[in-house]
């Protein structure tokens, strides 16, 4: 029988190198790909330095999850965080936006100009396919929030791709 993130997490955090390993197995591609669609194409290595920095945040915090909400919402928790924090570090030297990386480059461009809290929202419900109040803890908004923002960001999308 498959171990939760929970049990796996627990175990980590009592210094079971094997867990942590196992959870980063399970959860580093799909924390990667949101954080390319988030950050963009061009800033790879961002998403890849991204990506270090959010599992040694969950291999150090591991013992503060206390297993009352979901362990993925917390995951990408860290991962948002981490990428606002990098993406606000960067902008203060550079005026490039993160553009989102899906496979239509339409779509991409599209993407790259919307708000990044809309833009955010999107990617999580729609891309990693969370459900809106995941995507709410996530970024830290009532889920009231994530639904006009994924509301009026599909219908900005809309009116991107028809133009």
């Amino acid at each position: 029988m498959t171990e939760t993130d929970a049990e796996l997490l627990r175990r980590s955090a009592s210094g079971d190198d094997g867990a942590f390993e196992a959870l980063h197995a399970r959860w580093a591609p799909r924390v990667e790909g949101y954080l390319r669609a988030l950050l963009g194409r061009s800033r790879r290595t961002w998403a890849e330095d991204c990506l270090q920095e959010v599992f040694l945040k969950v291999r150090s915090r591991a013992s503060s999850f206390d297993g009352t909400g979901a362990f993925r919402s917390w995951l990408f928790s860290i991962a948002h965080n981490e990428a606002m924090d990098l993406h606000r570090q960067e902008s203060r030297r550079t005026e490039l936006r993160p553009r989102a990386e899906p496979s239509d480059p339409r779509l991409e461009e599209a993407l790259g100009v919307l708000p990044e809290e809309i833009r955010s929202a999107i990617l999580l419900v729609h891309l990693e396919g969370m459900t809106r109040p995941e995507a709410a803890a996530t970024m830290g908004v009532t889920e009231y929030r994530i639904q006009i923002l994924c509301r009026d960001g599909i219908q900005r999308l809309k009116h991107l791709l028809e133009s």
